[in-house]
């Protein structure tokens, strides 16, 4: 199985034989334009696929995931005629627009759209803010990078992208399974017309000639279509029922739940009203869940401006107990999503000092990032069914190299954590586990994180508070 993850911030391609895993990854971001992700993509599985290590080798499927949302036109010659529409990039006047399409509607239709998606779709997070007031004609269809890596490789110009790809763009009717029709209306059905089919299914389709010739390793390989990296994520940890809430935290942050529809349906203008979203993944089954824009990037935002090092790091994580440092900080470097939805929200640093020193501020950052994912935990342990209290496993860059932030994050939920073997490469393998079919609870990992029942109380009574009491006070202004 060949598995392309195409991430915020980096590419990989990973091939897994008989257990074992080849992994080649080039670090970008997503400035980058479609053609350049498609050359990086292109030139990473070439690399991948020349391992000595897996020589003779024929891969069965080949299984895509990438960062949602992400959508952009092609013109008459198939070629990429827009900008890479993602969940960042909606520019300067996206707060105007934003305010703008709320004003168009009133009310109840507002409240009516966003129950019926899922999502507040009108934040600059989903495809609607892009589409509505488009000038389409120069535009044949639009694409998924997934899709149109299908379409390249097969030739396919009919290419769908999945239900769950869809669904992530704010713009898919939960109970109809389709793209909504208040949305159609808002974007225009000159639009709307060229937006790609939607499958449940695997839907799947093989090289052309062409490739198959340059990747022999391919010739019989499937190429099966592409679903977020979210969903991937739940999946390559293992947390494909309500019993397991998946925490990932990278450059952004989400946490997630996978959940019956039939279990659900009735409740998702109240997960939305909440501040969650509510995404389908197939006919069966939703997926739950809360995001944050930043995540891992905070961390890199204080390395990098306050110049942290080794001794920083050692001197935060022995700060005890929370709070100590008389800091207050809202990580909203690029806006808020989850659960206020706040495009214009800033990131702020309350309570600074003479006293105050790098590892307060490394401290106070991190308990910032680990506050906003408990709250996320905290609402949907309190939205969603379930049996018995879930467990958290873990993924993401920025949890595999912070302990503090997993012991923040336990402190805070007052879950503990867990995390498997593969920490970094569970959405590469999530995707290859989606694409063959094996939607399957494995064994959660090992301990990572048990909390501090003290400290949960801490940030539940205090940190937590203050933290929403200036987030109010700020965002009122």
């Amino acid at each position: 199985m060949l598995a392309i993850d195409i991430g915020s911030s980096s590419i990989r391609c990973s091939l897994e034989h008989e257990g074992e895993i080849e992994s080649v990854q080039k670090i970008c971001s997503l400035t980058l334009n479609v053609c350049s992700v498609v050359d990086v993509v292109e030139s990473l599985v070439s690399q991948c696929l020349s391992s000595i290590k897996f020589e003779n080798i024929k891969v069965s499927q080949v299984a895509l995931t990438g960062f949602a949302m992400n959508l952009f036109g092609v013109d008459n010659e198939n070629e990429p005629c827009t900008e890479l529409f993602t969940y960042v990039n909606a520019g300067e006047k996206a707060t105007d627009q934003i305010v703008a399409l709320k004003q168009s509607l009133d009310e109840k239709k507002l409240e009516h759209i966003c129950g019926s998606t899922g999502t507040r779709f009108y934040h600059q997070s989903y495809a609607t803010l892009r589409l509505r007031h488009m000038d389409s004609s120069y535009i044949k269809r639009f694409h998924t990078i997934a899709s149109f890596l299908m379409y390249r490789w097969s030739g396919r110009f009919d290419c769908p992208i999945s239900l769950s790809e869809a669904s992530w763009t704010g713009m898919v009717n939960v109970q109809t399974m389709d793209w909504d029709a208040d949305i159609i209306q808002i974007i225009g059905d000159h639009v709307a017309t060229k937006l790609p089919v939607i499958v449940s299914t695997l839907f799947s389709v093989g090289f052309l000639e062409t490739y198959k010739s340059k990747w022999p390793a391919l010739r019989y390989a499937k190429i099966v279509v592409g679903i977020p990296d979210g969903l991937a994520a739940n999946v390559g940890s293992g947390c494909c029922t309500n019993t397991r809430i998946a925490v990932t935290v990278g450059t952004s942050a989400a946490v997630r739940v996978i959940v019956k529809r039939s279990e659900i349906l009735e409740f998702v203008p109240a997960i939305v009203q909440a501040g969650l979203f509510c995404y389908c993944i197939d006919d069966t089954r939703v997926i739950v869940g809360g995001a944050l824009t930043d995540g891992g990037s905070v961390f890199e935002w204080v390395n990098r401006n306050v110049r942290t090092d080794v001794e920083t790091e050692a001197k935060a994580t022995s700060m005890n107990p929370p709070g100590i440092h008389g800091l207050v900080v809202l990580p909203y470097l690029n806006g808020e999503r989850s659960t206020g939805w706040r495009l214009d929200a800033k990131m702020a640093i309350i309570g600074i000092t003479n006293a105050t020193e790098p590892h307060h501020i490394l401290r106070a950052s991190l308990e910032a990032v680990g506050t906003c994912v408990g709250r996320l935990i905290g609402i949907i342990l309190a939205l969603i069914p379930h049996d018995s209290l879930p467990i958290l496993v873990i993924s993401g860059t920025a949890l595999e190299k912070s302990s503090l932030l997993k012991q923040i994050i336990a402190d805070v939920s007052g879950l503990s954590l867990y995390e498997g073997p593969f920490l970094n490469e569970v959405t590469s393998r999530g995707a290859s586990r989606f694409a063959a079919g094996e939607n399957i609870l494995c064994p959660p990992g090992i301990l990572a994180a048990v909390p501090n029942r003290a400290y949960h109380d801490i940030y539940q009574n205090d940190i937590l508070r203050k933290q929403e009491r200036i987030q109010d006070l700020l965002f009122s202004i």
